[in-house]
């Protein structure tokens, strides 16, 4: 849904890794994870590149650690998934997330989709061997078993694409996850009846032409209206049907659900367009609102302070 990555041209993305063979910084490190995993002490600040091995083949991945982290401090983690024909790398300093785990601390760990395209699959479920939802859920295993990751404070956020894969997480009710949050592409179905309650704050541009605020086409699928998912939400979470609503500035407005078994929030930019709130303008996708950051919206909600 966004295809972002190949404009950012502009964005200078450096990696560097604290491991015990590279201190100068000048290359982001590479190890494979699995059983012979290095100890989580070996990696501290900066961005680490890995891949893990899976039967259906190898997942890409950054960590990246906190300025200050000495890597034996158990940090929560928030997983940022970038949209169609994205990168892991451009989206993490695009969203500014990597500005935010400095100030607050937390990991930010960025998966790369391997889907034709550079897209996530969020219809096939955990179930399904070798679809994406399966090998996530593996791959936070492996990033809980090797990194110093506090398990109960773990979190998932995504662009376009990886925001409807971020949804279809918290109906599949299977991963270790306190909170999602998503930008840009809702995603509410039948598929999540089962699911316990989720936590989730939701911010959408009204403008956004590549996913209609109203609902229709897209370049993976027909979708919903974004009020109609957030109902489904709401209905999911037994919350009051009728949200408090109240202006953020003069371009951004905040619902909020009540009396939920868990929180719903949403945030719906006035002719915003496909585009993550407080980031860098990308005038070809549409508007993009500086009255608020998606990314301390969304560190606030998952009381990442």
């Amino acid at each position: 849904m966004l295809r972002v990555v190949s404009v950012l041209v502009s964005v200078v993305v450096v990696l560097t890794a604290c491991t015990s063979g590279d201190e100068d910084g000048s290359e982001p490190a590479e190890r494979a994870s699995g059983g012979d995993a290095p100890a989580a002490a070996s990696f501290c600040t900066g961005t680490e590149v890995r891949t893990l091995s899976t039967a259906a083949g190898d997942r890409p991945y950054l960590v990246r650690g906190p300025s200050g982290w000495d890597g034996s401090t158990a940090l929560p983690v928030v997983y940022l998934f970038h949209g169609l024909g994205g990168q892991a790398d451009t989206t993490l300093a695009y969203t500014g997330l990597a500005e935010v785990a400095d100030e607050r601390g937390f990991l930010v760990v960025a998966p790369q989709a391997t889907g034709q395209g550079n897209s996530w699959d969020y219809r096939s479920t955990t179930a399904q061997e070798g679809s994406d939802l399966a090998g996530l859920r593996e791959l936070m295993t492996a990033v809980g078993e090797q990194d110093c990751v506090d398990a109960d404070r773990q979190f998932a956020t995504g662009l376009s694409n990886g925001s409807a894969l971020v949804l279809a997480m918290a109906c599949s009710g299977d991963f270790p996850l306190r909170g999602y949050a998503g930008v840009a592409a809702a995603f509410y179905d039948s598929s999540c009846v089962d699911a316990p309650p989720a936590p989730i704050a939701y911010f959408h541009g009204t403008a956004d032409e590549v996913v209609p605020f109203g609902g229709g086409p897209t370049p993976i699928e027909p979708t919903e209206p974004v009020e109609t998912s957030m109902a489904g939400w709401a209905r999911h979470n037994s919350c009051a049907p009728e949200p408090t609503v109240a202006g953020v500035g003069a371009d951004v407005e905040r619902r909020v659900w009540q009396d939920c078994d868990a929180d719903l929030v949403a945030y719906y930019v006035d002719g915003g367009g496909h585009t993550w709130p407080g980031a860098e303008p990308l005038p070809f996708l549409g508007g993009t609102t500086g009255t608020i950051s998606a990314s301390q919206e969304m560190a606030d909600f998952f009381g990442l302070d």
